[in-house]
């Protein structure tokens, strides 16, 4: 879990990756729909969070929660989810935050 100090930015590198058959192993692919949302204990959608691509690699994406823009209570947990979809099949990966007002 991640402790993330009220007032900042927090980012995540997250990668889309498939099995490929022919090189028996994953590769990046680009996902037909990506986004990303902040979620409380319970899965509910806090906030939309922005989701930015690398053009130089594929599949890969930084997702930013920048903690003023939204509502959130001191010390509880909340998770990072990044969604996306590829070859029909929905994927979803979530890491676990916590919002403090001071991080050491």
């Amino acid at each position: 879990m991640y402790q993330v100090e009220l007032g900042s930015t927090f980012g995540l590198r997250f990668q889309t990756q498939a099995y490929d058959e022919a090189a028996k192993s994953y590769v990046n692919v680009s996902p037909d729909i990506v986004y990303a949302q902040l979620e409380d204990i319970s899965l509910q959608k806090i906030a939309d969070l922005i989701v930015t691509e690398h053009p130089s690699e594929i599949g890969t994406y930084d997702v930013y929660f920048n903690t003023s823009q939204v509502d959130v209570d001191i010390g509880s947990i909340y998770y990072i989810a990044f969604y996306w979809q590829y070859g029909g099949k929905d994927m979803c990966e979530r890491v676990k935050i916590k919002v403090l007002y001071d991080v050491q």
